[in-house]
């Protein structure tokens, strides 16, 4: 600990929607917890902390923790962590960093909603592509990975309606397709967005009008639907990362970083 701090790993993006960073630092720290280390996993709580309270109930092995001044809680926690997991840390540079890995999802749009110059990847240790709608990756970064639904046959055949507040809800519905269900319709809802009792109550009457047997949402949603109606019942999508290519390189780089 040269600087005070066990290694920090930070996954993080050039993108300010939503491009899979969180997924991906949930399975670096769960590849890290998985070798006996304490692994840390924060972030900055943006808009309520949803995805830090996935996270938590995804890793119950890890500290999660959140706050505006990362660098401040990093320091705070060292004492009691092997490894710290920075999500969405690409260009949050007051913290340093051991291992810096920019993730990306080569199927959704660009430039944009970019925070950088494109050159700002060259910065990056590890290049990361991850496509949210559980296509295969269509390049050859160093590292490439797709969500994978967690029961792939429990929407097969159904008629479903979608209930979405994230950055990219086109990947969900593509997602859910492959999956075999039928997408008989659907509300969107911008980023991290506070569903409210009015919200939840228009989106099951569209639900029955629409015929559907279950209305599906996201685990980052489901921590913001506080009471869901049963009729049709709620389904969460859980969805898993699956490292499609460069494994070997990613575990080797993390035991570099990490010393195992």
């Amino acid at each position: 600990m040269p600087n005070g701090l066990p290694p920090v790993i930070s996954v993080g993006g050039l993108e300010l929607g939503g491009s899979g960073k969180t997924p991906v630092a949930m399975e670096v720290a769960r590849r890290l917890g998985a070798r006996g280390l304490r692994v840390a996993l924060l972030s900055r709580g943006y808009r309520g902390g949803d995805e830090a309270r996935m996270a938590a109930a995804r890793l119950p092995f890890a500290i999660v923790r959140t706050a505006p001044d990362r660098a401040r809680l990093a320091a705070e926690i060292a004492p009691l962590c092997d490894a710290i997991v920075l999500d969405d840390g690409f260009s949050h540079r007051r913290l340093p960093r051991d291992l810096d890995v920019l993730v990306r999802d080569p199927a959704a749009p660009r430039a944009w909603l970019l925070r950088e110059r494109e050159s700002a990847a060259r910065r990056a240790d590890l290049r990361w592509w991850h496509r949210r709608d559980g296509g295969a990756p269509d390049e050859r970064p160093h590292v490439a990975s797709r969500l994978v639904a967690r029961d792939p046959a429990a929407l097969a055949g159904r008629a479903v309606f979608l209930l979405t507040g994230i950055a990219r809800p086109a990947a969900v519905r593509a997602l859910v397709a492959s999956l075999g269900a039928r997408v008989v319709g659907e509300r969107r809802f911008r980023d991290h967005h506070a569903f409210s009792p009015r919200d939840l109550a228009r989106a099951w009457r569209d639900a029955r009008r629409a015929g559907a047997a279950a209305v599906v949402t996201t685990e980052k949603d489901s921590v913001r639907i506080a009471a869901a109606p049963d009729d049709p019942p709620l389904v969460t999508l859980v969805v898993d990362v699956e490292v499609t290519s460069g494994e070997s390189l990613l575990d080797a780089a993390l035991a570099r970083t990490c010393g195992f």
